[in-house]
């Protein structure tokens, strides 16, 4: 693929990411996902993953927060009822059953969840975090539950920042690139296709809901007044009136059928409203007379 063809379809895919409002929306979504595992980031001290164990002998408070080990007998046949009571109705919750660990003066409670079988001795080995309850829950409970791979979330949370990098960087490309109105230059000489009149890259103005075009074939129309370009088959069809120009600047523009004399104008339109946009010429005669003085840097007339 030679440069021009590279610099046209990047103008092309820049165009479309801008214009599609599924892209947006996507763009949107997988930046959320990249925040998302950006916040997964933990700082791997060695303390948060760290499973401690807990026996007869060890405090619950002391514990509070961190990951324990306990191994003990599940009376599952006695659990605490979480209750509570709105307007005289008494409303039961979460259950809480009580661990008892040999030698240990209280039970240590655990939430409800997914238990493994007692061994033959009829006791289990529990894996969680110590939290502290609420007012119709036991004082504090073990929460069942593996401590989070730091290693993992780390590496995931560097795969967020890169993804949200890439994610900013193709929206800034795509910006900058709509700034040349999606038309980047070409290098090397222009090339005169035949049957390629002139192409329309911008704004159609607020008359048309601001909408914008890339590679837009239109008619030529030169007045003493004005330069008209109708668009050319496009339903429903457009009109861009350059009333008075601004300033040029020729510059040869990558498309489609190759790097095309063109040039960057800024421009009054029949509104008075100050507009930019680029227009390159192909081949076709009639339009490259009609433009020679905004491609040789003149004014309309």
């Amino acid at each position: 693929m030679t440069m021009t063809a590279t610099l046209n379809s990047v103008s092309e895919l820049a165009y479309r990411f801008r214009q599609s409002r599924v892209a947006g929306v996507a763009f949107a979504v997988l930046f959320v996902i990249c925040i998302g595992l950006i916040a997964l980031a933990r700082a791997d001290t060695g303390e948060a993953i760290r499973v401690l164990t807990f026996d007869k002998d060890s405090s619950v408070v002391s514990r509070l927060g961190t990951y324990v080990r306990a191994t003990g007998t599940l009376l599952l046949d006695q659990p605490f009822v979480a209750q509570t009571n709105v307007a005289g109705v008494t409303l039961s919750g979460s259950k809480f059953y009580p661990l008892m660990i040999e030698g240990a003066a209280d039970p240590l409670f655990v939430a409800e969840g997914s238990f493994p079988a007692p061994d033959a001795n009829g006791q289990v080995t529990l894996v969680g975090r110590v939290e502290t309850g609420s007012t119709a829950q036991p004082n504090y409970y073990l929460q069942i539950g593996d401590p989070p791979n730091i290693s993992i979330q780390n590496n995931l949370a560097q795969l967020g920042i890169i993804g949200a990098l890439l994610l900013l960087a193709a929206w800034l490309i795509a910006w900058l690139i709509s700034k040349r109105d999606y038309a980047l230059g070409a290098s090397g000489a222009a090339s005169e296709p035949i049957g390629i009149g002139a192409l329309w890259f911008g704004s159609l103005g607020a008359e048309f809901g601001n909408a914008v075009v890339r590679q837009a074939p239109v008619q030529v129309t030169k007045t003493p007044h004005e330069i008209k370009l109708d668009s050319a088959g496009s339903r429903p069809a457009w009109a861009v009136r350059i009333r008075e120009v601004v300033s040029v600047t020729p510059t040869s523009v990558a498309t489609a059928y190759g790097p095309l004399a063109g040039a960057r104008i800024a421009f009054q339109d029949e509104r008075g409203l100050l507009r930019h946009g680029t227009i390159a010429v192909g081949g076709d005669s009639y339009a490259r007379s009609e433009l020679r003085a905004l491609l040789n840097n003149g004014a309309i007339r």
